[in-house]
């Protein structure tokens, strides 16, 4: 399968969260980069928690960093 647009990384990305964390995908955009993991931050630094997700300038570089190594909460 050739990966190309955003939509099929977004469904492998939610295919993997629903397979393996509970349906759990948390996206982002914050300041013009894109953050992405799989579960949901919720600690009581949040700012710590989105500092150790995967970023990136697009969505699509997000969600391939996040595919290639997963980040989870």
């Amino acid at each position: 399968m050739k990966l190309n647009t955003g939509i099929d990384l977004f469904q492998l990305a939610q295919d993997y969260a629903n397979t393996r964390h509970n349906g759990h995908l948390t996206i982002m955009k914050l300041s013009g980069n894109w953050r992405a993991c799989f579960g949901t931050p919720w600690s009581e630094n949040i700012r710590e928690d989105i500092s150790k997700m995967v970023e990136g300038k697009t969505l699509e570089a997000c969600l391939l960093k996040l595919l290639k190594d997963p980040v989870k909460f």
